[in-house]
């Protein structure tokens, strides 16, 4: 089981979500929430490297730190620390 309130990120956008809300319906575009989350509108794009997914996981120090592989039938996220 996966505990919410753990995650302060996700619960920080329900809070942004719901800050405007009158039971209506509200829409922020993705930067908006990068910009309200990391103080940065362009944050992942920033610090993510995306590249073809590898046959074997061997994995270094990310270039990046979040490094996603990706194909047709498998995803890996690398997160770093």
């Amino acid at each position: 089981m996966i505990k919410i309130n753990d995650l302060w990120k996700l619960k920080k956008i329900e809070k942004i979500s719901n800050s405007d809300s009158n039971d209506s319906v509200i829409i922020h575009h993705s930067n908006d929430i990068e910009k309200m989350i990391f103080n940065n509108k362009h944050y992942l794009e920033e610090n993510s490297f995306a590249t073809t997914h590898q046959q074997v996981n061997v994995y270094s120090k990310p270039e990046k730190k979040y490094e996603v592989r990706c194909e047709s039938s498998a995803i890996d996220i690398q997160i770093k620390e």
